[in-house]
């Protein structure tokens, strides 16, 4: 198996015909962060992607298993557009207590005010299998879960 790093763009397959794209923007010691296209690849045009024609729809903190067992299949290496190098942010309270905003490296960037609270996350960890079922759900126009708005990429970028 190939060595996982930033830029990897991969794919899974979508049906017996299209496949779905993905990006690691971002490998973290436990996880990796993806976007997702909307864009479906047809199976003989999997060796000339060009993610800069491709329309990103989600991001998820999710991890390497689909990588490693070979579902999810790397076909290439591209540079990270730099708005996805942008941290993202997130909400974070508990208990009633006040919501902070903090960053990726959970440095905390300020208290958030109450009317603010809903433009914002918690952060969330995603399976890999969670993930796809999102992206499929917005590609048929069914199914698509309240959970799953915290992955559109609207919500960060």
């Amino acid at each position: 198996m190939k060595k996982i790093k930033k830029g990897d763009v991969f794919v899974f397959k979508y049906n017996d015909r299209k496949f779905v794209v993905g990006q690691i923007i971002r490998k973290m010691e436990h996880h990796i962060v993806v976007i997702i296209f909307k864009d479906l690849i047809d199976k003989n045009k999997l060796n000339d992607i060009n993610i800069d024609k491709l329309t990103p729809i989600l991001i998820a903190n999710t991890f390497e298993s689909k990588l490693e067992k070979g579902d999810w299949v790397i076909v290439s290496n591209k540079s990270v557009k730099n708005k996805f190098e942008k941290s993202r942010y997130y909400k974070v309270g508990m208990n009633g207590r006040k919501t902070l905003l903090i960053n990726e490296k959970n440095e905390i960037i300020r208290e958030l005010k109450k009317d603010e609270e809903d433009n914002y996350c918690y952060e969330k960890y995603v399976s890999p299998v969670r993930l796809e079922k999102a992206i499929r759900a917005f590609i048929d126009k069914d199914a698509w879960k309240e959970s799953y708005n915290c992955l559109l990429i609207s919500k960060y970028y």
